[in-house]
């Protein structure tokens, strides 16, 4: 075979249309005027840490522009759930974070890459572990007895909507408040000599169940 049947059967082979199953008869194919190909979008980059500043924290992040690109980043608690956190802008940039409420365990971010408006990647970024701000858990609980009465109070939990209280007094009673929305609580009928334990829980976090914080006291007029 010379090298100019060789060059033939490579075009002819080059340009092999495939036609599906169809019906019986004479099938005409016209010339081809044209023919374009298409490049494989590069992939996706990000790259990006969490700096601390006192009780702030950021994202900083860079991105390897692709055309019809856009990265957004969110941040996977406990829980399974997320939280959106912002939008990429240029090639790189800097996203302010409010660390929701809730454990202070390892938070992880990611980047979700879509391109022209479908979704395209999910790209693990960083994690960062939120301040002791962002803790869940009730501080603060005191309690005092005075004319009979029990008041227990705490400082208010940021995020949460409500507080679960469960209180044991020592004539027997074991009392459940579960929707308790200031950060007090006056249980009656609690006079000298008896002892009483107090629980406190945030509750209707957008997080996992935070810790329970626990004291009590023994009355003594």
């Amino acid at each position: 075979m010379n090298r100019w049947t060789r060059r033939a059967l490579l075009a002819v082979s080059a340009w092999c249309v495939l036609v599906a199953p169809a019906a019986a008869g004479k099938w005409r194919i016209d010339p081809v005027t044209g023919a374009r190909h298409a490049n494989g979008l590069p992939e996706p980059q990000v790259t990006g840490r969490v700096v601390a500043s006192g009780r702030r924290r950021s994202l900083r992040y860079r991105v390897k522009p692709i055309p019809g690109q856009r990265v957004e980043f969110a941040e996977r608690m406990p829980g399974r759930r997320v939280r959106v956190l912002g939008t990429a802008r240029g090639r790189s940039g800097r996203i302010a974070i409010k660390p929701a409420p809730g454990p202070r365990d390892k938070r992880r971010i990611v980047a979700q890459v879509l391109q022209y408006g479908l979704a395209r990647d999910e790209l693990a970024v960083t994690s960062y572990k939120p301040p002791k701000s962002a803790s869940s858990r009730v501080t603060g609980l005191r309690l005092v007895a005075c004319g009979g009465r029990l008041k227990a109070s705490w400082k208010r939990v940021k995020g949460a909507k409500a507080y679960r209280v469960a209180v044991k007094v020592s004539d027997g009673r074991r009392l459940l408040y579960l929707d308790v929305r200031r950060p007090s609580l006056t249980i009656p009928q609690v006079t000298r000599g008896m002892r009483a334990t107090v629980q406190v829980r945030a509750a209707a976090l957008l997080t996992g169940t935070p810790k329970t914080t626990t004291k009590s006291i023994k009355v003594k007029r």
